[in-house]
């Protein structure tokens, strides 16, 4: 809080901030949690919202009560999604997807052709597939973490879907829905 505190000058402003950070850190950090899943991570989220909000706390502190509130949670949800983006988290997929149980080395062979195809989609597709399918996300919470509407992560689904069942049938695997 002393850190926070330090970058304001008035001490009406400090009084202000510290109200404004006992309301808000909690929604704020259970807002990061379920952006990020990660407590630390989430942590430093709320953190940078904080630094930043205290930074521009002339303009902050001239909305409403009701604007505040939301504007508030929005600064955190964006610096939550600045992280995952920079973060670009590519999965090592050979150590975070579980190998089918072995039922020959031609099962695990299929099963890294299929990773390295993935792997080497666009990353438009393959960070939508690897949310969904390897972390088993709904697309609501993926659209949610990547800024997009939920649309958006559908077609980007749908889309991705179709270009691995093509490359498959370009490797020769004949793909059947049944």
């Amino acid at each position: 809080m002393l850190t926070y505190l330090m970058l304001l000058e008035e001490d009406a402003d400090k009084a202000c901030f510290q109200q404004l950070y006992e309301r808000y850190r909690g929604p704020m950090y259970r807002t990061a949690l379920r952006y990020l899943k990660d407590e630390g991570r989430a942590q430093d989220a709320v953190h940078d919202a904080f630094v930043k909000i205290a930074l521009h706390f002339q303009k902050i502190s001239a909305l409403s009560c009701m604007e505040m509130g939301s504007y508030i949670v929005t600064i955190v949800e964006n610096r939550c999604i600045e992280i995952l983006r920079k973060e670009k988290r590519r999965l090592d997929w050979d150590e975070d997807w579980d190998i089918p149980a072995p039922s020959g080395a031609e099962d695990e062979a299929g099963y890294r052709r299929l990773v390295a195809l993935v792997d080497s989609m666009p990353e438009t597709y393959r960070e939508v597939l690897t949310l969904r399918f390897v972390l088993e996300w709904s697309n609501k919470e993926i659209a949610r973490t990547l800024g997009l509407s939920v649309q958006a992560v559908n077609t980007r689904i749908s889309r991705g879907r179709a270009m691995l069942i093509q490359r498959l049938k370009e490797e020769g695997y004949d793909y059947d829905r049944t």
